[in-house]
């Protein structure tokens, strides 16, 4: 059928025949090809515009929910601006209120670049779908600076007389889709139809804020940023999609150095979600973070204990707790909290939730340390000492003997040594005490627990086969340990031989807070205290 179209254009595109042969099309993978290969022969037809929009829109129908459906729509723009008077002649159906060419007004004001045309389907006279098709073209459209001015006005008067929210949205994005691809124009009508949008607090008018931040957050002005996240914070957390515009517009939002009004927004967003919001929400967020400046990443830990709000503190702690291994953190002079009061808050803080990672609660003490007040010192010596070295060797250890052979160091950090010796101390003190033998099982009674032991588990996985629904349709692999493993290959010429292969070492080390063995309520309440602890009002 196709072929005979691009040979002449004497035949209509819908014959009968056609039209019960697409009727009887269902989508699929056949049909996607096929869509894909009518994409690039549509520009090619030489057919009525009628005949051609009916074409497009039963592809588009037929192709359903899958963004792959819109793919005619691009073939019928390109088809558009192959002949001027085919534009033409689907806007003045359109004028007289054509429903197929209203549906496709858009992609031949767009083709065309009718900016005229399509602002006098701006009108009170026209349906709200025309006026949406002009705004959208508007948005896709190259326009001078003197048309650029007059037709985001036009813009702004709709959305203020409208009382439909989705032509307010599509008229805000289109209003600054036009600022950014056009230099040096005023914002003030723009901003008048922001003011308008942000009167309406619904979960779609928040989905298309979302969008704006999304696609022209980077040229947005750090006031109409600020207006908008204020307004996002706010966001449901079953808004998933919302969420995701947010997430995809973070990297682009860093780029332009954004850094301290994303981080105020998204603790707000957690903890103003009472922390159904996490992280794990917004992962573009902590991998920006991470991966950039890691000043920046300081800055964020402290600025965000320093407030003390409990879920996003709560998300801190749970990234740090899943990383690869303990990171310390490098905070500059400029983010340690001015007043004495806030540099002790800041430490206890970072005790209470980072206390399973000690490296990196450490290096924010040893920061406050080094130039925080003289004041606290006695204070943050006693945190380092009390829930941290007591309870950790390793790493922490390490990381402060090195802190305190580093030069130059000053008086204040190196007092650090006072407090490793201490830790020492309790070290050789616990070596001498004795060693209790009754308080020791046998050698018998071991070896009868642990053939107990093995009894169990070996019952709880036969069980567990027993139970599973994917026993009988998966390959069971079992996890060899030792130092090699060994096979017998058979050769082409029929010999047995032995086949050794060397097994590679894995392992993985955990410390185990030692004041969660001697005293765990009182680690644990001394913990909760530190978390839960607020600011004094100022």
């Amino acid at each position: 059928m196709v072929a005979e179209l691009v040979e002449s254009g004497e035949r209509t595109l819908f014959s009968e025949e056609d039209k019960a042969f697409l009727q009887g099309v269902s989508s699929g993978q056949g049909f996607f090809s096929a869509t894909l290969l009518l994409g690039k022969l549509i520009p090619l037809l030489n057919v009525g515009h009628r005949d051609m929009m009916q074409f497009v829109a039963t592809l588009v129908r037929l192709g359903g929910e899958d963004l792959a459906a819109k793919q005619p729509n691009v073939a019928f723009r390109e088809w558009c601006g192959g002949d001027p008077a085919r534009v033409q002649a689907v806007i003045e159906d359109a004028r007289i209120g054509d429903k197929l060419a209203i549906d496709h007004l858009c992609f031949a004001l767009e083709a065309g670049a009718k900016s005229a045309e399509a602002l006098m389907f701006l009108g009170q006279d026209s349906t709200p779908k025309a006026q949406m098709a002009a705004i959208v073209a508007f948005s896709r459209m190259t326009l001078n600076k003197k048309c650029a001015v007059t037709i985001i006005h036009s813009l702004a008067e709709v959305a203020v007389a409208t009382t439909d929210n989705e032509l307010r949205h599509s008229a805000m994005v289109s209003s600054f889709s036009i600022l950014e691809k056009t230099s040096n124009l005023p914002r003030n009508e723009a901003r008048r139809i922001l003011d308008v949008v942000l009167e309406d607090d619904s979960a779609e008018t928040l989905h298309a804020l979302s969008a704006l931040i999304r696609w022209h957050g980077e040229s947005l002005t750090e006031s109409e940023l600020r207006l908008i996240l204020s307004a996002l914070q706010s966001v449901a957390p079953e808004s998933i999609g919302t969420l995701e515009q947010i997430d995809h517009a973070i990297p682009g939002l860093i780029n332009k150095g954004h850094f301290d009004l994303l981080s105020t927004f998204v603790a707000k967003l957690i903890q103003g979600s009472q922390g159904q919001i996490r992280l794990d929400a917004l992962p573009s967020f902590w991998r920006e973070f991470v991966s950039s400046d890691s000043c920046h990443l300081s800055k964020l830990v402290v600025t965000w204990l320093l407030e003390g709000d409990l879920y996003p503190c709560l998300c801190l702690q749970q990234q740090f707790a899943i990383a690869d291994s303990q990171k310390p953190l490098n905070i500059e002079p400029e983010d340690i909290p001015i007043t004495p009061e806030d540099q002790a808050f800041v430490c206890r803080k970072a005790v209470g939730f980072l206390f399973a990672v000690p490296v990196t609660a450490a290096s924010i003490l040893v920061a406050i340390l080094r130039h925080g007040d003289e004041d606290i010192v006695e204070d943050v010596l006693a945190l380092l000492y009390g829930p941290l070295l007591t309870s950790f060797n390793g790493e922490l250890c390490c990381y402060l003997e090195e802190i305190v052979k580093s030069p130059p160091t000053s008086n204040k950090v190196a007092r650090i040594s006072e407090v490793l010796a201490q830790k020492q101390k309790d070290l050789d003190n616990f070596a001498t005490i004795e060693t209790l033998v009754e308080l020791h099982p046998s050698e018998s009674h071991r070896h009868i627990e642990h053939i107990r032991q093995s009894q169990q588990m070996a019952q709880a996985m036969e069980e567990s086969f027993e139970k599973s629904v994917f026993h009988n349709i998966m390959p069971v692999q079992y996890l060899l340990y030792g130092t090699k493993s060994s096979v017998y290959v058979t050769d082409s010429d029929g010999e047995t031989r032995k086949v050794d292969a060397e097994m590679g070492l894995h392992s993985v080390s955990v410390e185990y807070p030692k004041l969660d063995i001697f005293d765990p309520e009182g680690l644990q309440m001394l913990l909760i205290l530190f978390r839960c602890e607020q600011r004094a009002a100022s």
